[in-house]
């Protein structure tokens, strides 16, 4: 991994990916910014009034890192004074990040196959991921299950599911409600000699955590991380 750094970036575009949901791209340029799938930018934003949480937020980069182009983050845009001056962005507009973060991130040189568990906007880190790896071709079995409160909520939905049809080796699978038990099975083979990998809510996340162990699967084959406050 790369040690962190701060960048200026210029802001490109926005893309409404589901109901509240955004995505926001911003130029590389001449920035060499080197990153591993799932890792996160902390991004700060000029604001003339923040709120209690200040100017700044941290977001996993959702675009591949293999793009040559942009970087991108995507959240949900609620009514905080950060989510608003995020919106107002201006084309050409510059915003400072101080990256890459984080290590949640997967072990390539383990050819164990992959089962990604998502609960809502957990879902940006297995985006950037499958995109890398299916660009990359060569990569063990991935499995998505990825759920939300409901439909128009479906992040990425249609892009995944293009990729999937294109690539043997990737499988998405998107449900309303909760992953519980049943659905894992459904759709999960065999729960031997694989690495499952849970990105969501606080409460899904540590509820994902019980029903893998209770299927017995290994400590060393969950990995886990909340996303919070976003």
């Amino acid at each position: 991994m790369v040690n962190p750094k701060t960048y200026f970036l210029k802001f490109s575009h926005r893309k409404k990916e589901a109901s509240n949901v955004y995505s926001f791209f911003f130029e590389k340029d001449s920035n060499k910014i080197i990153f591993e799938p799932g890792q996160y930018m902390k991004v700060f934003l000029e604001i003339k009034n923040p709120d209690n949480r200040g100017s700044s937020r941290y977001f996993t980069i959702s675009e591949n890192p293999l793009d040559q182009k942009y970087i991108s983050i995507t959240t949900k845009v609620i009514r905080s004074s950060f989510k608003k001056t995020l919106m107002k962005l201006k084309k050409g507009g510059k915003v400072k990040f101080f990256g890459p973060i984080g290590t949640f991130l997967l072990n390539e040189r383990r050819n164990k196959e992959k089962v990604f568990l998502a609960g809502g906007i957990g879902i940006t880190p297995f985006h950037s991921t499958i995109k890398y790896f299916y660009e990359k071709k060569k990569h063990p079995k991935i499995t998505l299950l990825a759920s939300f409160s409901e439909k128009n909520s479906f992040v990425f939905m249609d892009e995944l599911l293009e990729i999937a049809k294109k690539d043997p080796g990737i499988i998405v699978v998107y449900k309303i409600g909760r992953i519980d038990k049943k659905f894992i099975l459904d759709n999960v083979l065999s729960l031997n000699n694989k690495e499952f990998y849970v990105v969501g809510p606080a409460k899904m996340v540590e509820d994902i955590f019980k029903v893998l162990k209770s299927m017995s699967v290994p400590d060393k084959n969950i990995f886990k991380e909340d996303f919070t406050g976003y």
